[in-house]
């Protein structure tokens, strides 16, 4: 089935009725829309200079062993690489060259991926996850039973263990 296509305002405000004019319209729209930037070539020179100014000192590998015995704990949860800090801890020399390397390349590239911007937190108490049958909130990660009264001193502070639901 041939899908009706309503008229398209142009720029001096007349319309594009016809299928050529349509087409027409749209194909300017999509030229203006992903033309490159004009910007002035100064400002980018510019750029590029103070780029190249900037230097980042590289690592050594006892720099790399120092910092991973010192500021990764092994308790940890693994990040995107799925490379725990026990691991880290315990690599042999070859290993810490391999990737004192690796780090010393992002450097020298000036490049940093993407991945190691992205940074992920969750609270065990951010969000209202499970309703109960009454209608009553209970937060995520929360094992007291919204119906089920804590016990709690007189100024309606818990005393005692919290009671847990069964369910």
């Amino acid at each position: 089935s041939i899908t009706h296509i309503p008229p398209l305002k142009r720029e001096q405000d007349e319309w594009a009725r016809g299928n050529k004019g349509k087409a027409d319209e749209f194909a300017n729209h999509l030229e203006k829309v992903f033309s490159t930037n004009q910007e002035a070539p100064e400002e980018i020179q510019q750029l590029d200079e103070n780029l190249e100014d900037f230097k980042i000192e590289l690592t050594t590998p006892k720099e790399v062993k120092t910092e991973t015995k010192k500021n990764i704990s092994a308790k940890k949860a693994p990040g995107f690489d799925l490379v725990i800090g026990a691991v880290l801890k315990e690599l042999p020399r070859k290993g810490i060259i391999k990737f004192t390397n690796l780090i010393d390349a992002a450097f020298r590239l000036k490049y940093v991926p993407g991945i190691w911007k992205v940074a992920e937190s969750k609270s065990k108490f951010s969000e209202f996850s499970k309703k109960t049958e009454e209608g009553s909130i209970c937060l995520q990660g929360s094992s007291i039973h919204p119906t089920e009264k804590r016990k709690t001193s007189g100024r309606n502070m818990p005393v005692g263990p919290p009671v847990y639901s069964s369910a």
